[in-house]
Formats: structure tokens, C-alpha cells, sequence
């Protein structure tokens, strides 16, 4: 039972930090850090999104969503728009974020398309639902786990 503890407690810890090395490199390419990244993401399709929608969908939190967004504003690739502060405004690539994400999303492509090498794709299915389901039970068990047992440690 510890060694399968190890493995997958290694494993995802080692995973995170090359994906962070990739992200960080990649992204600094462009003078962007990697939490850009996500962000610029979620703007690629063309449409506006509120803050609250950026925090939802890149998953992250609000004070780093909010830095993040900022200094995408500043740097002129994002525009805020709509009513003032930061919960009731809309934000959207401008033209300059557009182009700089054109040349970003081939990179994390061939960085996808790199880490499947080898990979069934019914396998990369199967990977996946296993991986949400844990992550499901994760999330679950930090909820509830030890909320329970505070009075029995």
C-alpha cells in the first residue's frame, strides 16, 4: 500500500513541477508568466468574460486571477470593459493579446501532442475519466474527511 502512496504522490508532484517548468519557460518566451497562460485561454475564443467567470473557469484564486488580469490589461493584451471595479467589468483579448496568443497556442499544441506520444488515444480516454473521478474523490475527502474525525485525533 505505501508504495502505490509513493508512486502516485511522486508521480503527481513530479508532473506538476515539469508541467510549471514548461508553462514558466514557455511563457517567458514571450515576457508572459505562467499563470497567463490560463487566462489568455479563456479569452482566446473572442468573447468577454467577468471576473467571477475567469476565477470559475481558470480554477484559480481571486487575488491571483485578479494581479493576473491586471497586468494582462497593463501590458496591453486584455481590455476591461463594462461598469468599474473588477467584479462588474468584462474582460477580452485586444488585438495585441489575439496575435501574441496565435503564436503561444501551437507551442502548448506540440507540448500536448508530445506528451501523448506512445499513447493509445482510448488509453488518453480512459486516463482521463480516471483522473477527473479522482480528482472528484480528492475534492470530496478534503471536504468531509478529516471534518469528521477532528475529535478522534
Amino acid at each position: 500500500m505505501t508504495d502505490r502512496f509513493e508512486k502516485f504522490t511522486m508521480t503527481l508532484s513530479r508532473l506538476h513541477r515539469n508541467i510549471q517548468k514548461l508553462k514558466t519557460d514557455g511563457m517567458g518566451q514571450f515576457g508572459l508568466k505562467a499563470v497567463d497562460t490560463l487566462c489568455l485561454y479563456q479569452l482566446a475564443d473572442g468573447g468577454e468574460r467577468t471576473f467571477c467567470q475567469m476565477v470559475e473557469r481558470c480554477d484559480l484564486d481571486a487575488a491571483l486571477v485578479s494581479r493576473t488580469l491586471s497586468a494582462l490589461v497593463k501590458r496591453g493584451m486584455v481590455e476591461k470593459t463594462g461598469l468599474p471595479g473588477k467584479y462588474n467589468a468584462s474582460y477580452r483579448l485586444t488585438d495585441l493579446g489575439a496575435e501574441r496568443w496565435s503564436r503561444i497556442y501551437p507551442i502548448i499544441t506540440e507540448i500536448q501532442n508530445r506528451a501523448d506520444e506512445g499513447v493509445d488515444p482510448e488509453d488518453l480516454v480512459v486516463f482521463y475519466r480516471v483522473l477527473d473521478r479522482l480528482n472528484e474523490n480528492f475534492e470530496t475527502m478534503t471536504e468531509t474527511l478529516f471534518a469528521t474525525r477532528q475529535d478522534k485525533i
